[in-house]
Parts: C-alpha cells; structure tokens; sequence
C-alpha cells in the first residue's frame, strides 16, 4: 500500500504548490526570478509529498538529508545552486533517499542500539542502511534508480575509502566495489560477511552485517597488531644494526596503509 502511495506521490512532482502542503518553508537561494520559481516549485512538491504521510520537511541544519521516523520530520540539504537542472536533479535524489527509509522501514530503535554499541558501528550500520533502501528503491521504481545514481556521482565521484567501500557493498555487491577499486577496504571480511551484506533485506539484517564487518575488521586490526609485535620481538634479536629486522615495511606499504585503512577504528 505505502509502496503504490509513493508511486502518485512521485507523479506530482514539480505540479503541486504550497496550497497543498501542511508544514515547511521555501529555499531563498537569492538567484534569479525565475531560477527561485522553478527551484521552489520543487520544494513545494517535497513539502507536499511528505506531509501527505504526516512528516515536517525542514532544512538540514549540518547540510545532511536525513530522516527521522520517530519524530516524522524529514531534513533537506540548502542548495546555493544556479543551475536549475542540477538543483532539481539533487533535490529529487534526495527524497528519494529518505522515503526509501519510510517505504522500506528503517527503524530508529536500531540507529539507537549502533549508537549504543560505538559511534563507529553506528557509521558503519548506516551505511549498511543506506545501502540497502537505495537498493531496495533502485529494483522497485526505475525513475528513483536514476536519481539516486545522479546523486551517488556527485556526492561520491571519485572518492575511494571504507565508507565509500561499505555503502556500495550494501547497495551493488562486492564486484561493483571491486569495479571502482575499493576492493582493498574489504580485506579483512570474510566471504560470509561480503554475501550477507549485500543482500541484506531488513533493517534488522543490516544491524546483523554491521556486528559482521565490525567484528571482521577488529580481528584483522588485532591480528595485524599481533604480527607487528611478532616481527618486532623477531627483530631485536637480529643484531645492533640501526633499524635491522624492526619496524620493516612490505614492498609497497607505507605506514599510513593500516590507518587508512581501518579508519573506521580510529
């Protein structure tokens, strides 16, 4: 039922005005008149849309989206953005992201229960999340696939770390992170962490592959800590030459590749 809600909802973009909406105000972007009536016709149409559903659309005071179910308040980004096409394109990717989370239930009592955990498991469960609903959408409404796409290039572009790693495991599987050479955030999970996550299909489900790639990546960092002290410990007994047998980098490592690379425990 939410699902075929959602689908009139989307066919009334850029034809509803404020006459329908409950709560929510317009963007002055203090560009051109008519960049301003264009732009907040699209405002307009997801004030109306979520408050159709019960939610109050403000402006996202960190520059965010995001949305939260318990309150029924759904935060939008502020676009200083000339560029009417691009700006239209942005908004409607972001909406599309934050219904995912409606139509596919992303329950707040598990972003309570990450929070509870660590501030890092809390990430890595969100992108999980994320994932997963932009997936879900993706397989369900072609047009918020292309949106969601649209937003995915210019928020991530060409940026290569473990968030990035995560969120495109949860959304398109281990060859796509592969494909955009993130594969080396995924050493450490194991084979059984990489299938579930990304086929997750609950919000419940991503809390259990956030536990699974958090404990992957804590035993990899702990063993790699065990495997220094081994080579240290291996080393002093190498000689008094300077710098003989300790601290000896592999070909191809800098000192920064474990940090970089286990960020999220950092």
């Amino acid at each position: 039922m939410m699902q075929r809600r959602y689908l009139k909802l989307l066919t009334g973009y850029g034809g509803q005005g404020l006459a329908n909406a409950k709560d929510g105000v317009l963007l002055d972007c203090g560009s051109t008149v008519e960049f301003q009536a264009k732009f907040n016709e699209s405002q307009a149409a997801v004030v109306s849309s979520f408050s159709k559903i019960g939610y109050r659309v403000l402006f996202s005071p960190n520059g965010v989206p995001m949305i939260n179910r318990e309150t029924k308040e759904v935060y939008i980004p502020v676009l200083i953005e000339k560029d009417t096409d691009r700006a239209s394109k942005m908004i409607r990717g972001w909406v599309d992201h934050e219904m995912a989370h409606e139509i596919f239930n992303s329950e707040e009592k598990y972003i309570h229960k990450a929070k509870a955990i660590s501030s890092k498991f809390e990430k890595i469960f969100r992108l999980i999340e994320d994932g997963r609903v932009e997936r879900m959408e993706s397989e369900l409404l072609f047009g918020c696939k292309e949106n969601l796409e649209y937003i995915e290039n210019e928020i991530i572009g060409k940026i290569k770390n473990i968030d990035v790693a995560t969120f495109m495991l949860a959304k398109y599987g281990k060859n796509k992170v592969h494909e955009i050479g993130c594969s080396d955030f995924l050493e450490g999970m194991s084979d059984e962490t990489l299938e579930f996550t990304s086929k997750v299909a609950s919000c419940d489900e991503s809390f259990q592959a956030a536990e699974m790639i958090y404990k992957d990546l804590k035993d990899k960092k702990d063993d790699d800590k065990q495997e220094e002290k081994k080579k240290d410990k291996k080393g002093k007994g190498k000689g008094k030459g300077k710098g003989k047998g300790k601290g000896k980098k592999k070909k191809g490592e800098t000192k920064d590749d474990l940090k970089y690379r286990y960020q999220v425990f950092e």
